[in-house]
């Protein structure tokens, strides 16, 4: 797998041994390349074909989505397809560190940095979800992750027990390696366009 060079450079860089540091550094070379990856579109499709095909989920009962941002994996497609399986699905709320019940009737509205959320305060997160289907600014082959920073999803895996946690993105944003600190939290899948890695083998 072709890794960036820009990437490898920042991890290397034995001046930035703090993993917030190098967090901080390899958030904004991995937001610049999410900005201006091409063919999102059919790239997202063949991730959403993927994600749609694996036991994980055609198993699971209850599912963790996200509403994607214009540069993010594109998984709206899959909101129909898991409700007419019967599955109950649920949307990040993301100022109430909670989650909702989501469905194609439920009304959304504009929550944090301008993201679609079910509408209503919810006061009580479930304790258990088969699965969480979770963006990031990148991933390594260990189930490493780096988010935005803000850490809602180290908090809301910390608080509910997902049976598996699925990241999504593409291809480019895989790293070698991702700096990581004790209260992050991994994944155990994580799908792109090109590849779907187990990271607990």
């Amino acid at each position: 797998m072709k890794k960036s060079h820009k990437h490898s450079k920042i991890i290397s860089d034995n001046s930035y041994t703090d993993p917030k540091i190098l967090k901080r550094r390899l958030r904004r070379s991995l937001l610049d390349i999410r900005t201006n990856i091409p063919n999102k579109k059919v790239k997202s499709e063949l991730i959403v074909k993927k994600l749609l095909s694996i036991e994980e989920v055609t198993s699971a009962k209850t599912i963790l989505v996200y509403y994607p941002t214009k540069s993010e994996v594109d998984i709206s497609e899959t909101f129909k397809i898991l409700e007419e399986q019967g599955k109950t699905i649920f949307l990040p709320k993301v100022e109430d560190y909670k989650i909702a019940n989501f469905s194609q009737k439920t009304y959304l509205s504009a929550g944090k940095n301008g993201i679609l959320e079910p509408k209503g305060r919810v006061t009580i997160n479930p304790r258990n979800i088969d699965v969480a289907i979770i963006p990031g600014i990148g991933f390594d082959s260990a189930g490493n992750r780096i988010g935005h920073g803000g850490g809602w999803y180290d908090r809301i895996i910390e608080e509910i027990n997902f049976k598996y946690i699925i990241g999504v993105c593409f291809d480019s944003q895989i790293l070698p390696i991702a700096p990581n600190e004790p209260h992050d939290k991994s994944v155990h899948l994580i799908i792109t366009e090109k590849q779907i890695i187990n990271t607990r083998y």
